[in-house]
């Protein structure tokens, strides 16, 4: 989003959601293992894991948030902003000047 590539808020989505997937899966495990009377760590480490854990889902939404709002800020459809991409299209000239795309 810093470099003006059409790519860049498709990948923030999906870091994103993989992000916050995972810290709240860290959060969750702690809370229902310590529900259940199981031990999970001295207290200072669930702390600092709940700590930790908190940053990271803040840190994933901002990023879901932030690449939501670029997205929907182009003027092109997610799909000519997915198709358009760099990342996603190889473009191979041969030398008839003939253009083959590649996805």
């Amino acid at each position: 989003m810093i470099l003006k590539v059409s790519g860049w808020p498709i990948f923030a989505l999906i870091g994103g959601g993989v992000c916050l997937y995972f810290s709240s899966i860290i959060v969750l495990n702690r809370v229902f293992l310590k529900e259940h009377s199981r031990k999970v760590g001295k207290a200072s480490s669930e702390y600092g894991a709940y700590i930790f854990g908190c940053i990271w889902i803040i840190s994933a939404i901002a990023i879901i948030t932030l690449a939501i709002q670029e997205i929907s800020a182009q003027p092109s459809s997610f799909f000519d902003c997915l198709t358009k991409s760099s990342f996603f299209l190889f473009r191979i000239k041969h030398e008839e000047e003939e253009t083959r795309y590649i996805l």
